[in-house]
């Protein structure tokens, strides 16, 4: 019996996509759930090259180029596995994530569980192996940020695990079926993408009660946007930004002071 469904996105990147797909587990009881958003030639050759011939995989499609969120609820809605694990290419986890994440789903309190994420080598945005995520705060402005970023991965203000966080980065985490269920997965006012993860968060907290974790003891490498570079219909981040403050105003609070 199947516990865990990973959905991973797909659009370009195929080198990233082999790293990603190369560390995670060859378990029979976790299914990997591979969507490519229309990765166009000549690169669509070598996703179906990766996927098939290298990890013997099913590759799914959507059947036009609809952006991360509706691609993700695509993929979820291909399994069946009572957890499911949001995995964008552009994160490569270590040996020990997924088991560590499936371990804190044990507790049926926690709706939500995330890896610590580092820089890689050579990222514009932070130094190698610095925090990028360790979970997501609120602003007094009521703007969701990320902690800690470019903080070292072994700060002890860091890396403690925390269970009462608002909100994590869709880039990697696990939730339950059920709560994706009723919450209708990402919803698609946010079209292409951004914000969608951050209110299913929200949703999961404040509507049905759930604890939000991240362990830093289990981590990855996050090469931050790679997944998005090739898209060449940008994410529309202004616009989202105010469709998320009008839908989400209820549920927004400033809690940053809680982590500092």
């Amino acid at each position: 019996m199947q516990i865990l469904d990973i959905v991973i996105p797909v659009y370009g990147q195929s080198e990233l996509l082999d790293k990603c797909l190369e560390v995670l587990p060859r378990r029979v009881d976790i299914n990997v759930i591979v969507i490519d958003d229309c990765t166009p030639k000549p690169e669509k050759l070598e996703v179906e090259r990766i996927v098939r011939e290298k990890y013997h995989l099913p590759l799914y499609k959507t059947s036009s180029n609809v952006g991360f969120g509706q691609t993700i609820n695509k993929g979820v809605g291909k399994g069946k596995a009572p957890l499911i694990m949001l995995l964008n290419t552009d994160v490569v986890l270590k040996p020990s994530a997924v088991d560590g994440l499936l371990i804190e789903m044990e507790d049926t309190s926690v709706g939500i569980a995330a890896p610590m994420l580092v820089f890689p080598e050579k990222s514009q945005w932070g130094n190698e192996g610095k925090i990028q995520h360790v979970g997501m705060a609120f602003s007094v402005r009521g703007q969701p940020y990320h902690l800690f970023v470019g903080w070292s991965a072994d700060n002890p203000r860091a890396v403690q695990r925390r269970d009462n966080l608002s909100c994590v980065t869709g880039a990697c985490f696990m939730t339950r079926r059920a709560l994706w269920n009723n919450a209708g997965g990402f919803q698609q006012a946010y079209g292409r993408g951004t914000f969608e993860d951050v209110e299913y968060c929200l949703v999961v907290k404040y509507v049905m009660k759930k604890k939000i974790v991240v362990n830093p003891l289990f981590r990855g490498v996050h090469y931050v946007g790679a997944s998005s570079s090739a898209i060449d219909k940008p994410f529309d981040l202004q616009s989202n930004q105010q469709v998320f403050g009008v839908r989400m105003k209820q549920f927004v609070r400033h809690d940053e002071y809680l982590f500092w």
